[in-house]
């Protein structure tokens, strides 16, 4: 990028080539069996910190002008980072490495002042990356996509929430789209988003009956139309003070409609929504469940 060749220091990388020691990414987990290799090369923190975070400062300061609220991307990686040497770009070489830690956003804020920020501290996260979103004080995410993959005891199903302080999604840019993602569900997780809606959730009873005559009569497991139009009023009924739910999901579009597959390098960020598809009657739904659950 433009700041690799302005400020190549920044970064573990020489300046003669723009050669790099080690890449970002992420170790095997849940969306990559054999890890994510992103390619860039991974800050030069000690350099950073010696400036006072100020690359850090600027750049957060001209996208605070551009919008209300900034995602803070890969939140855990501030603890700890993922670094892969850059000869193999094999994510299995990788190793963790410590980062800033909290005093990276003491410094922005210092500097800023209280900045609404969202951190996406999605992941495998430890004790040390918990402290230091509790220390910022940056409210993190819940997915619904995440939600039925164990037990009761998931951390993402909404009556294990601990906090309002919190963003809510029925799934994000990295997700497959809601119907898209229940129609590729084992069995026992369908029944399980299922059983959620029906029992667990703080639907009034009215509702699961629209959401079964929606249902044609299944009684093991909500069609895909269903799950979705239930996850949403899910995200919608949670005490989590913010909700974002993405278009795909209110427009019942499958996995054609996804936007981002993590570790594929190509043919992503493509969707684009139809210019009639917002229609007079999909806005006065979700004008009505907003003002349901009053958000």
């Amino acid at each position: 990028s433009a700041n690799c060749w302005s400020r190549p220091e920044l970064f573990q990388i020489q300046r003669e080539g723009l050669t790099k020691a080690f890449v970002a990414g992420a170790p095997p987990d849940g969306f990559s069996a054999e890890g994510q290799c992103w390619g860039n090369p991974v800050y030069n923190w000690d350099v950073h910190k010696a400036e006072n975070y100020i690359w850090w400062i600027i750049r957060l300061r001209h996208q605070l002008r551009m919008f209300d609220v900034v995602r803070i991307d890969h939140m855990r990686g501030f603890e700890s980072y993922y670094a892969i040497p850059a000869e193999t770009e094999d994510p299995r070489d990788g190793h963790w490495e410590k980062g800033p830690g909290v005093e990276l956003f003491d410094a922005i804020r210092e500097a800023l002042g209280d900045c609404p920020f969202i951190a996406e501290d999605l992941g495998y996260l430890t004790p040390a990356v918990r402290e230091m979103m509790d220390q910022t004080g940056f409210p993190g995410m819940k997915v619904l996509q995440f939600a039925f993959d164990t037990s009761e005891e998931n951390i993402y199903l909404p009556f294990n929430y601990d906090t309002d302080h919190a963003v809510v999604y029925t799934g994000t840019h990295d997700n497959d789209t809601t119907l898209g993602w229940y129609a590729k569900a084992e069995d026992w997780k369908r029944r399980f988003v299922t059983w959620y809606l029906k029992e667990k959730s703080e639907f009034a009873g009215e509702r699961i009956e629209a959401l079964n005559a929606h249902n044609q009569g299944t009684e093991e497991e909500f069609d895909e139309k269903t799950a979705t139009r239930g996850l949403i009023e899910l995200a919608q009924s949670t005490r989590c003070d913010t909700c974002i739910i993405p278009m795909q999901d209110y427009l019942l579009l499958d996995s054609d409609a996804r936007i981002n597959l993590p570790g594929q390098s190509s043919g992503n960020w493509n969707w684009k929504m139809p210019p009639d598809a917002f229609t007079e009657e999909l806005a006065a739904s979700i004008k009505k469940m907003c003002e349901r659950y009053n958000r």
